[in-house]
């Protein structure tokens, strides 16, 4: 997981002993995907090179960084502009009661990654971005794992799962050059050689 991230530019810095989230984070996120919460605990920043495109980590989950942009900022920006509207301010605070968000993007326009964890949807990820964040909350993968597997998975016979879809790939391709991450989508030439199969791959 972390090696995928490392390969398509961003800057790791992997954490040396568990750390644990805030009581009051898991009393609003009790629910958290096992893969999800296995990924928390391998690093403390994962960032890009400018540090404008970062996933959030237990530290940011515990109000523990000195960033000046919170790991809810996006949500706070809703309430705070619709403190008036109160089914609004409802609605914003129930979409995020049920989607936490992972990845966030302040390169240009504000955009985020996020895991769906209501019971219908539970674990899906999906992408949203200003100006209405949980409006244009769109459909990415299946889960969080997934979502690490379309930065370098390559099918062979020895591996149990499929090649991402074509649609998947350009939609995280699309999310990723955004945000200035250096990638590109390596074709499919003879796979009866195991030759690299519609995966993404960093730029050098």
């Amino acid at each position: 997981m972390i090696e995928a991230l490392k390969n398509i530019g961003f800057i790791v810095t992997e954490r040396l002993e568990r750390k644990e989230l805030s009581p009051d984070f898991l009393n609003r996120y009790s629910n958290l995907p096992a893969d999800y919460q296995e990924f928390l605990q391998r690093f403390q920043i994962i960032t890009n090179e400018s540090d404008n495109v970062w996933f959030n980590s237990i530290e940011d989950f515990n109000g523990e960084t000195d960033s000046g942009f919170r790991w809810n900022e996006f949500e706070l920006m809703g309430l705070e502009a619709l403190a008036d509207d109160r089914e609004s301010f409802d609605m914003i605070r129930l979409f995020w009661d049920n989607h936490i968000p992972i990845l966030m993007s302040v390169k240009g326009e504000y955009q985020y990654l996020c895991i769906d964890l209501s019971p219908e949807n539970y674990g899906k990820i999906y992408y949203g971005i200003e100006p209405e964040f949980e409006e244009s909350a769109e459909f990415v993968c299946d889960n969080f794992n997934h979502l690490l597997k379309i930065l370098s998975y390559n099918e062979t016979e020895n591996i149990e799962f499929k090649r991402t879809k074509e649609w998947k790939i350009m939609k995280f391709y699309d999310i990723l050059k955004k945000n200035k991450i250096n990638v590109t989508i390596r074709k499919e030439f003879g796979g009866s050689v195991d030759a690299a199969c519609g995966q993404l791959r960093a730029n050098n």
